[in-house]
């Protein structure tokens, strides 16, 4: 990451961190002593959040005048993701997205039977991608998608 960002881009990286990590440990504890939420619940809608506000205040910071290619990186790790109406992961807009199976983990995505349109796109599948999509690593992923496809993308998809 050094080779690639400038001394400026690590420091609002840092920063960013710094800002939303502490938010996040302290949620995460007022959300496990107040509520019946499971764990899991909360740290992925946390983590997610998080994510996203940060890649917004980097895409805001340091490239208000030129495109920025995202490349989206989820690692599965005995994850079991069910989605009653949508995908279960769905990639609206990434450079590229790569799906990397935890080494000796079993890893479950479902689809409940049917698809409802959020956007222009035709989501019809349990990972959809608008753009590129690998999917790697040496775990087992199970998909079940009775009313569509397993995966798809839009663009190149890799499976390695």
């Amino acid at each position: 990451m050094i080779g690639i960002r400038k001394g400026f881009d690590l420091t609002v990286i840092l920063f960013v961190n710094t800002l939303t990590n502490p938010i996040v440990v302290l949620t995460g504890l007022l959300m496990a002593a107040y509520t019946t939420v499971p764990r899991a619940v909360y740290v992925t809608v946390l983590e997610l959040a998080v994510f996203f506000v940060e890649a917004l205040i980097y895409k805001k910071l340091l490239y208000t005048k030129k495109p920025s290619p995202f490349i989206v990186s989820l690692i599965l790790n005995g994850v079991s993701v069910t989605s009653a109406d949508f995908a279960a992961i769905y990639a609206a807009q990434a450079d590229k997205v790569t799906v990397t199976l935890a080494e000796g983990t079993v890893n479950t995505l479902v689809n409940g039977g049917s698809f409802t349109s959020i956007d222009e796109s035709n989501v019809d599948a349990v990972i959809f991608s608008k753009d590129d999509l690998e999917l790697e690593g040496a775990g087992t992923l199970i998909i079940t998608s009775p009313a569509g496809h397993g995966i798809v993308s839009k663009d190149d998809l890799t499976v390695s």
